[in-house]
């Protein structure tokens, strides 16, 4: 990205971005039961970030010169352990239960700008959950889920998350599905080891600076409400095996997220509305490509509609496979 602003910057402005991603794992599938089915899966990542420049301010009083915002940082390690069952029960249910816990190691993270410069040291923080949830198929066509999970972490953050469905299948092939769920998300490490104000190594008052301590701020909290339309338009023919389409709407509301002012951090809410609508065409010779469009509207009660995210979002993908799926490209 290049752009002209003599008066601001001496030089031709442009980012260099590092974003790197390691992730391997190792699964094992069976039956231990006749109706019981086993998964326990065992997953290792690495995440990297980099950008010079993050971002770019404008001209302003108080930043005559503009200002850049660069951010580096060591990477991010995560190990997971996930151990799943599946129990077909009679009357049509089957219960889906299980649990998982992680432990996130992550490294030093630098945001720095003319002005002020945060560190953020290197930490541990593990978090872990169960659940249980049943499906149960009432009709030919019509399909209930029910479900709880319990969440737990060294931040402090334990509560109860409940999920409910319907699936309705008026025609074969043809889905109706209405849906709620909610989530939970702790406050990241640079904002719970807050200490706004103060001199600190000589910078001024208001500047926030990291240093280590408990948590302060709670998890962003989150309740939505989704509905969905899919299905195949057209029978198999040909080279085409299938063509898919999914609409769907949802609304999502967010508690306590986190925000910050110019000298401390806070909490604040969102609304959050979402349309998709997806259409993917299958070949037989293991080929398929697809086409979305996104609408997505975030409002805060308080401040209106925040307008430093993407309103409109088109996306083109494609994936072939070769030896029996064995290797893939997309």
């Amino acid at each position: 990205l290049e752009a002209a602003a003599p008066e601001a910057y001496p030089d031709t402005l442009g980012t260099r971005a590092k974003d790197s991603r390691f992730v391997a794992w190792s699964r094992y599938l069976g039956t231990v039961e006749a109706a019981v089915d086993l998964n326990v899966q065992l997953s290792y990542a690495f995440f990297e970030q980099g950008y010079e420049p993050l971002g770019l301010n404008p001209l302003t009083d108080f930043s005559p010169a503009g200002e850049r915002l660069t951010l580096s940082s060591e990477g991010s390690h995560r190990a997971t352990l996930n151990v799943d069952t599946t129990t077909r029960l009679p009357s049509g249910n089957r219960l889906i239960a299980g649990g998982e816990v992680s432990v996130v190691i992550a490294g030093e993270r630098t945001a720095q700008t003319g002005s002020e410069t945060v560190v953020t040291p290197a930490s541990k923080r593990l978090a872990g959950g169960l659940y249980a949830t049943d499906e149960w198929r009432a009709t030919d066509w019509v399909a209930l889920t029910g479900g709880i999970r319990g969440e737990f972490g060294s931040t402090g953050d334990v509560g109860a998350l409940f999920s409910a469905g319907a699936v309705f299948e008026p025609t074969r092939g043809l889905f109706l599905k209405v849906l709620y769920g909610e989530g939970m998300r702790p406050a990241d490490v640079e904002s719970t080891l807050n200490t706004p104000g103060g001199l600190v190594d000589g910078l001024p008052t208001g500047v926030p600076t990291i240093v280590a301590g408990a948590s302060t701020l709670p998890g962003a909290r989150s309740r939505a409400i989704d509905g969905e339309l899919s299905g195949s338009l057209v029978p198999a023919a040909g080279p085409l095996r299938e063509w898919y389409a999914r609409a769907n709407y949802t609304f999502t509301h967010v508690d306590d997220v986190l925000v910050r002012s110019p000298s401390e951090f806070g909490t604040a809410d969102r609304n959050i509305q979402t349309v998709e609508i997806l259409s993917r065409f299958s070949f037989r010779q293991d080929l398929s490509f697809w086409l979305s469009y996104t609408y997505q509207s975030v409002t805060d009660p308080v401040r209106g509609r925040l307008r430093q995210i993407p309103e409109h979002l088109a996306s083109l993908g494609a994936r072939a496979s070769w030896l029996d799926q064995a290797v893939g490209l997309s």
